[in-house]
């Protein structure tokens, strides 16, 4: 099971809640999304003050399905998109993410793993007559394991609406008796502010079957981002 807070720029705000179940060699999974932004001014046209506030808010519910096959860890997610903005609503969009990760690879004698994804392919968003397409995207992904406690992954994005654009990050095992004590750090290519700001840093703690994950990510002048996250197996 897993949960997220992310508090985000601008009186935004996510949470995530997601759970899945082993079932003879096949994972089946359940994920609810809720992304919410308070008090948004309104105005009218040349309007020198507002005349009112409303909210807007998104949602996601997604149901998904993971397997061995031919030697590749296979997985897919369908879900069911909706926004609101003030009393308007969009229809419900339908969006499906697949990947797969082929791992028991070695570079330079390291393990590695290689990993495909596709992500938000489905049908347009539409509010009163205006129709958009999702924000899909195709990730190629690496992991090598640099050595028992150093982990280095990059991610090659290609995005449907924007330029082509890549993340790397790194994470290290502290030394830590009795807990797991993982400390992280991130770089993406694509931002709009400073340089400084395509940077993200973050660390975990893991005791048993429980992790608990803390995240940074600073967006310029709409301020730094918080994530917050919780996991467990039962």
């Amino acid at each position: 099971m897993f949960a997220q807070h992310t508090d985000w720029f601008e009186d935004t705000s996510i949470e995530f809640i997601g759970a899945a179940v082993p079932v003879n060699g096949k994972v089946f999974g359940f994920s609810m999304t809720y992304l919410s932004i308070d008090d948004f001014e309104r105005r009218i046209a040349d309007s020198s003050a507002p005349i009112g506030t409303f909210n807007a808010n998104d949602s996601a519910v997604g149901i998904s399905y993971a397997k061995k096959l031919a030697g590749l860890d296979a997985g897919m997610t369908v879900r069911a998109l909706k926004s609101k903005i003030g009393s308007d609503s969009s229809n419900v969009a339908i969006a499906a993410d697949a990947g797969v990760i082929k791992k028991g690879l070695s570079f330079s004698g390291k393990p590695l793993s290689l990993a495909l994804v596709l992500k938000d392919f489905g049908t347009k968003m539409k509010f009163v007559s205006k129709q958009d397409n999702l924000p899909s995207v195709i990730k190629l992904g690496m992991g090598v394991e640099v050595s028992p406690s150093m982990l280095v992954a990059a991610d090659l994005n290609l995005p449907r609406d924007n330029e082509v654009n890549m993340s790397i990050g790194f994470e290290y095992m502290l030394p830590v008796e009795a807990v797991k004590f993982p400390v992280r750090m991130g770089y993406k290519t694509l931002n709009d502010f400073d340089t400084i700001d395509g940077f993200s840093a973050g660390f975990g703690l893991g005791m048993g079957s429980y992790n608990l994950d803390f995240a940074w990510v600073p967006y310029g002048d709409f301020d730094d981002t918080y994530r917050l996250s919780l996991a467990g197996k039962f």
